[in-house]
């Protein structure tokens, strides 16, 4: 690639980081007047004995479990194989373990999370709405992550506890 295309792709990526970004604040702002009632989708991905981590380029920017919004007609599990492809590219099967209720952002969110696992590293991030990721030990997780993994991780402890 010649330093004209390797500059306009950086400067592609961070348009669409600014988008998220003011996306997000609009949406806020949005849900400030409406108070509505979300539903959303949390997937922790093993590789091992490690889990992934996203970093967003709006919001918080803390790290996070992948996962987002379940959007209208999609259900708990659609809306986290979904949210997972695009946020990190890897497709693979999930299954149940939890569901939690938050008040964030003016949001009344319904949280239902998934686990599952990858037998490679390779995850693909678009650059725009993830920014970055890492893959952690499940019992050394990061100073600056979202309080809502700590949460999700304890859930999970007692989910497999409960089954043995």
């Amino acid at each position: 690639m010649n330093l004209w295309g390797w500059w306009m792709n950086i400067m592609i990526q961070k348009i669409r980081q600014t988008y998220y970004r003011l996306g997000h604040s609009v949406c806020v702002m949005w849900w400030f007047l409406r108070r509505p009632i979300t539903r959303g989708a949390k997937c922790i991905i093993f590789y091992g004995n490690f889990i992934l981590l996203v970093r967003p380029a709006y919001g918080h920017k803390l790290w996070m479990i992948p996962g987002g919004g379940v959007k209208k007609g999609e259900t708990f599990l659609e809306g986290a194989h979904r949210e997972l492809k695009e946020e990190t590219g890897i497709v693979t099967s999930l299954k149940y373990f939890f569901e939690y209720q938050q008040l964030r952002e003016y949001k009344q969110d319904t949280v239902q999370c998934f686990y599952g696992s990858v037998n490679t590293i390779k995850v693909t991030i678009d650059g725009a709405e993830i920014v970055d990721y890492m893959w952690v030990p499940i019992d050394k997780l990061p100073q600056d992550s979202s309080p809502s993994v700590g949460k999700i991780i304890a859930a999970y402890k007692k989910y497999i506890a409960d089954m043995l």
